[in-house]
């Protein structure tokens, strides 16, 4: 089931990216700077007016883990089905953990599908890559870890974490408190260190390393807090917080909620999200912000479980746990028509045959220079030239190409950040500039090309 899971979303993220449909933000972003680090070179992105080094948005050094694939291939595609092994794995991982407690299937499976089958992950899964959803993988090592005692492995797991994101650095806390709470002063010294370490790598990463590469600066300041009564306000005072917390519990069927050791990992995510962010992004069950619940919540319920064990209610657990299968199963295909559904999609596969036309046309792309472009062409740019994506005041950054595709009937995130009438009006200023050749492809694909005095 975990294999037939990862390969097919190994299938619908390729698919994605064959149809143009990821996006430079955040793919693009994340590709070009693994790509750069794999050759040896400063991670620079586009952020800011001239760019930054990648830390200096998040402190994400986890993720040139990742480099060496490139020497493998030079193919994006690599990250994205790098992406959904590192979930299939994890899935994996908490399966042999399962075992450990458990020998019933049925409580097994149930465990396995909620953890898949979360909308969260499988929303995850298809918004291209993030530092977050690869994260799955070292987190779910670190709870193998507690369980079998382990801790060379927990603390590498746990630098390899916290190392994907400076926000991780709170999960690490709350994971140091769990430890406490599971253990009480069995294991004080390591629940100790582990919050030390989470409390260090807050400092360090948001006091001082991203500052430093962002002339003092960070971006994500929770900064529309004003009172302590925002912060209660903010866990619950938005119908969106509300679904998402029903919806990520209901689909471990409430049993978290009966293991408290787990209370911090639980509360500290929804708070990051919740109070410390005032974007409605981060809110629902779409993107990549809920990947860290899947093995969070599976772990709760898993020792949930296992306080639940007494042969009085073994057989009631059973009819739980089917229950539980019924519940995620319904959900992911009739309520939220779960993104895994497109592996059986007709339709999804007949995208490929229509964007021939792009692919001809990325065929003539520079392979250097500074080159101005949209969302969803950037990502076909970023092992060679230098990045920017549209601005209307295009020579304040000067390109020495704009490329275009003003084909209609696009998605308006290919355009981003500008409108696909604004983008209209750049081929329009362009063509008249005297700076720029143009090089036409079918009907609205451009190629401007600054002119060398």
């Amino acid at each position: 089931m975990i294999s037939v899971y990862t390969l097919s979303f190994i299938i619908i993220s390729l698919i994605r990216y064959w149809t143009y449909q990821t996006n430079y933000y955040d793919f693009g972003i994340f590709d070009s700077a693994i790509w750069q680090v794999s050759r040896f070179h400063i991670p620079i992105i586009d952020k800011g007016e001239n760019g930054r080094i990648i830390f200096g948005d998040h402190f994400n050094p986890s993720m040139f883990l990742l480099s060496p694939l490139f020497w493998l291939t030079s193919r994006s595609e690599i990250l994205l089905i790098a992406q959904s092994i590192c979930v299939g794995i994890a899935a994996w991982i908490g399966f042999i953990i399962s075992k450990k407690f458990t020998q019933s299937k049925t409580i097994q499976t149930a465990l396995i599908i909620s953890f898949l089958g979360f909308i969260g992950i499988q929303n995850a899964l298809i918004a291209d890559i993030h530092d977050s959803t690869f994260a799955v993988l070292p987190l779910m090592i670190c709870f193998w870890a507690i369980i079998n005692k382990q801790w060379k492995t927990f603390y590498v797991s746990l630098f390899i974490f916290i190392g994907f994101k400076e926000s991780h650095a709170g999960t690490a806390i709350a994971l140091g408190l769990f430890i406490l709470f599971a253990y009480k002063k069995v294991h004080l010294k390591i629940a100790t260190s582990t919050i030390v370490v989470g409390i260090l790598w807050a400092i360090l990463s948001i006091k001082i390393i991203i500052p430093f590469f962002s002339n003092g600066i960070y971006d994500y300041q929770p900064d529309h807090l004003k009172t302590p009564t925002d912060i209660i306000a903010n866990l619950y005072n938005h119908p969106l917080k509300q679904q998402t917390m029903l919806v990520s519990l209901g689909t471990f069927g409430f049993l978290p909620i009966l293991y408290p050791p787990a209370y911090p990992l639980i509360a500290e995510h929804f708070f990051t999200r919740f109070v410390l962010s005032d974007s409605t992004n981060r809110w629902d069950l779409g993107f990549h912000y809920n990947a860290l619940l899947s093995p969070i919540l599976f772990m709760s319920t898993l020792l949930a479980l296992e306080r639940l064990k007494d042969k009085k209610i073994k057989k009631l657990l059973l009819y739980y746990a089917s229950g539980i299968i019924l519940f995620v199963l319904i959900y992911s295909r009739f309520i939220y028509h779960g993104p895994i559904d497109l592996v059986y999609n007709k339709a999804f596969y007949g995208q490929i045959k229509n964007v021939s036309y792009q692919d001809d046309f990325v065929k003539l792309f520079p392979k250097k220079g500074l080159v101005m472009t949209q969302n969803d062409l950037a990502t076909r740019l970023t092992h060679g030239p230098t990045i920017r994506l549209l601005q209307v005041n295009y020579q304040k950054r000067n390109p020495d190409y704009v490329i275009l595709n003003l084909t209609p009937g696009q998605s308006i995130n290919s355009f981003t950040p500008l409108s696909y009438i604004e983008a209209i009006e750049l081929k329009n200023a362009l063509s008249q500039d005297p700076n720029y050749t143009v090089t036409k492809m079918h009907d609205q694909q451009y190629i401007f090309k600054k002119i060398n005095e």
